[in-house]
């Protein structure tokens, strides 16, 4: 099934969307993190730049407001990502709410097709990109037009 991740910010401006592809239905939270991180990385390393917009800072960057700077531009491994992407979850550095309830557990499932209702709120505690509130609404199916990349900053 595929799905699209699209980040918003807290006024509900649409910062960046993302389609993934092949998500397995019933799908964790903790797998639809990972699918999301691991397929930025992938678009990333497919065009290694010294800016990096994803959901999570690479180790030896440093954050701006358009992203995280690479001191020199490089591939990203995800694996690493998603696994600081996932620790950042369990410590609150961002969170996600489904409707108008916050997910707490990353081994709480939903169906690929229950994902066209969930809505989510990714808001990173500390400094960051999304401070003031970053949203992301996870939906089935593709998109009308070509939004298989980001659609602006992050």
């Amino acid at each position: 099934m595929q799905v699209i991740v699209a980040d918003t910010t807290a006024s509900g401006q649409e910062t960046a969307r993302l389609l993934l592809d092949d998500v397995p239905s019933p799908i964790l939270l903790r797998d639809l993190i990972t699918c999301r991180v691991r397929e930025e990385v992938a678009r990333f390393n497919a065009r290694p730049a010294a800016l990096f917009s994803g959901l999570v800072q690479p180790t030896g960057s440093e954050w701006t407001l358009d992203g995280y700077a690479l001191r020199q531009p490089r591939t990203l491994d995800w694996q690493q990502q998603a696994e600081t992407a996932l620790e950042a979850f369990r410590h609150n550095g961002f969170f996600v709410f489904i409707g108008d309830r916050q997910a707490g557990d990353l081994g709480e499932g939903r169906t690929a097709g229950g994902l066209a209702a969930a809505m989510g709120c990714l808001a990173r505690a500390g400094q960051g990109r999304s401070a003031g509130g970053n949203r992301f609404a996870a939906t089935a199916g593709r998109p009308a037009g070509n939004h298989d990349g980001p659609t602006g900053d992050h």
